[in-house]
């Protein structure tokens, strides 16, 4: 089964309405370690997707941590 990680830009903004150690901010994101079975599943709730914002980085760290993991 996969862990499902949801990232977001302010945790606190969230906390009220979905407490959970699965809401992550992108800067948390970024120090998450993958478990050792490897599949992890990422919900990205960063307010821009624009070209070089965090939310843009979250989508393409995501892709290609699923890459990576195909190629095991």
């Amino acid at each position: 089964m996969s862990r499902l990680l949801i990232v977001v830009d302010r945790a606190k903004d969230w906390s009220p309405y979905y407490p959970s150690e699965d809401v992550l901010t992108f800067d948390q994101y970024l120090q998450f370690t993958t478990p050792a079975n490897g599949r992890v599943r990422v919900i990205n709730l960063c307010q821009s997707a624009k070209y070089l914002s965090r939310g843009y980085y979250c989508s393409l760290l995501a892709e290609a941590v699923v890459t990576m993991w195909c190629l095991r």
